[in-house]
């Protein structure tokens, strides 16, 4: 039996100009105990390369984390606000997108 394909959002991290995209192992354990196969998706701008990832998927979970930019939202930061990233919300919208 085939287990399914489940894709798990990434965050991403800059420190000391070394970027590197990563995912909570808790995300990875829970979705192979569920009995399905998880696939990490990297943060990326490109629509085909987006679309291909989609396209593998039979589940999708968006991993969360860091705040969203309100910015998107036509809003101004609070001053409570914590770090976000304008790549990663806009992959992960396009990502969403594009799981129909």
């Amino acid at each position: 039996m085939r287990r399914p394909i489940v894709g798990l959002t990434c965050n991403e991290l800059d420190k000391e100009n070394l970027p590197k995209q990563f995912i909570n192992e808790a995300y990875i354990n829970s979705v192979i105990r569920g009995g399905g196969c998880p696939i990490i998706l990297p943060i990326t701008n490109d629509y085909d390369t987006i679309q291909a990832q989609v396209n593998l998927l039979d589940g999708l979970i968006v991993t969360g984390g860091i705040d969203v930019n309100p910015m998107i939202y036509n809003e101004n930061p609070r001053p409570l606000q914590g770090n976000s990233s304008l790549d990663r919300d806009y992959y992960e919208m396009r990502v969403m997108l594009a799981y129909k």
